[in-house]
């Protein structure tokens, strides 16, 4: 048996033995966690106190793998609300039956010291966020435009998809039929509502063109896609493509920044809503982390002294990021509460 074919057998009978261990050890930890096995899976029944935070750090190797353990039990609407006598699964039946498989991509790791090993996939959870080609973003650096439209055929004052328009060169002097770009607005400067600070330029994108005809001082395109309304004196930028599958990541602990301006321009913001924060990669941002949104009040708690106490804070929502830049971020608002997530708000490393 050559060494491969070793390492196979090897892996195939602690499979095995996983297999044929976990039930007993589950059923024998019952006292000390409720843990219920069934047909579909392995539940944990939640107890006084509990949340996902303490959860994830229990039955996974950090408590940061929260959105993990949400997104396994659709029957969480609010994953900062959890009540006594609900189940969480913990693993699907279908998970643990496809080891056999896909032992080769898999990991060991333990949830107990001395318990039986449990398998599970180097990849992480994926987020799917099918527009992401779409989203904007803000930058203390200004883009230089490689071009712009300036005329529309049939003098359109809205410009929808297929219509033919006439790009001004700018940065750029010359392009070539087949080659395509972002159409953008821009607003600025995107001002902090807490601090004051300027934080950048806004770039909005309006739609995709495709260079149809390219002349000494013009070139003739073509629309694309019109993500919002494309108008005259709109810029162009190279298009990207981006993909829509994000690997779920671990946030950074102990941030904290604010919600500091939205794509609609509205104060108040929903779920599936795209927002920009105050934090960006110098930061340790990245696509695929989440954090929560929050609103801590304070009270003045001596009145001789003056002295004020922060309270606990209040869950508005979550927040999964999108997009970075240097400085800021674009994020999606996942989920929120009722009364929705104003302007200013707080976001931070996922809240218990």
């Amino acid at each position: 048996m050559n060494p491969k074919e070793k390492n196979k057998a090897a892996l195939y009978a602690k499979v095995l033995v996983f297999l044929a261990l976990f039930p007993a050890w589950a059923f024998a930890q019952q006292e000390k966690l409720p843990i219920i096995e069934t047909e579909t899976g392995f539940y944990y029944v939640v107890q006084e106190g509990d949340t996902l935070w303490d959860l994830s750090q229990r039955f996974s190797d950090s408590p940061w793998k929260w959105p993990d353990l949400w997104s396994q039990n659709e029957q969480i609407t609010n994953p900062h609300l959890i009540y006594p006598g609900q189940r969480i699964r913990l693993y699907r039946r279908k998970d643990i039956e496809k080891l056999e498989k896909s032992a080769p991509d898999m990991e060991p790791y333990y949830e107990t010291p001395g318990g039986p090993p449990v398998y599970r996939t180097r990849a992480g959870k994926v987020f799917t966020y099918t527009p992401i080609e779409s989203i904007g973003f803000i930058r203390k650096q200004a883009v230089d435009p490689d071009g712009a439209i300036m005329k529309v055929a049939d003098n359109k004052e809205l410009i929808n998809d297929d219509d033919i328009v006439f790009i001004k060169h700018m940065s750029r002097q010359s392009f070539a039929p087949g080659e395509r770009y972002f159409v953008y607005q821009t607003i600025s400067p995107v001002i902090h509502p807490v601090t004051g600070e300027k934080l950048g330029t806004k770039y909005l994108f309006t739609g995709v063109l495709e260079i149809t005809r390219s002349e000494l001082k013009f070139s003739e395109a073509r629309i694309v896609k019109a993500y919002r309304t494309i108008r005259v004196g709109h810029f162009l930028m190279p298009f990207e493509r981006k993909e829509a599958e994000i690997p779920v990541v671990e946030s950074v602990q102990g941030l904290y920044g604010s919600i500091v301006s939205s794509e609609k321009m509205t104060n108040l913001f929903g779920d599936d809503t795209i927002v920009f924060i105050d934090k960006g990669e110098v930061d340790g941002v990245a696509p695929g982390q989440f954090y929560s949104v929050y609103r801590r009040d304070t009270i003045l708690y001596d009145e001789t002294t003056r002295e004020r106490v922060l309270l606990t804070p209040i869950m508005l929502g979550s927040i999964f990021v999108l997009h970075t830049e240097e400085t800021t971020s674009t994020v999606l608002i996942d989920r929120v509460e009722p009364g929705g997530v104003p302007l200013g708000s707080t976001f931070g490393t996922p809240v218990p």
